[in-house]
């Protein structure tokens, strides 16, 4: 699951790994600044629409 964060103007990608000994959650903050050209919004639906 992805989303942006505005407050820290990150996409935050949350993704659960399954072990034998137990699962585990992460997130992952990939930084974007507002001055970057691309439409985060569009990264973060794509992102979700592979999951």
């Amino acid at each position: 699951m992805a989303e942006f964060d505005k407050e820290s103007e990150s996409i935050a990608v949350s993704y659960r790994s399954y072990f034998t000994k137990g699962d585990w959650e992460r997130t992952v903050l990939i930084p974007v600044p507002e001055y970057e050209r691309f439409d985060r919004e569009e990264v973060v639906k794509r992102i979700n629409m592979m999951g």
